[in-house]
């Protein structure tokens, strides 16, 4: 699913991303004005790249 990803960036870089909170050690959620409003979850590695993720959007 590269193209979401790709989204993503382009919504973030749009301000469509709200703001950013860390949940736990490594894990972050944040709210994504989209087509609707959604959020999403995203656990990263110690280099920063995404190991796990997970959205209520409509592309899970």
């Amino acid at each position: 699913m590269p193209h979401i990803a790709e989204r993503g960036l382009l919504y973030f870089q749009q301000g469509k991303v709200g703001a950013v909170q860390k949940t736990s050690a490594g894990r972050y959620q944040a709210e994504v004005c989209g087509s609707e409003n959604y959020w999403i979850w995203l656990k990263l590695d110690s280099d920063l790249y995404i190991r796990d993720r997970s959205c209520d959007c409509p592309y899970v």
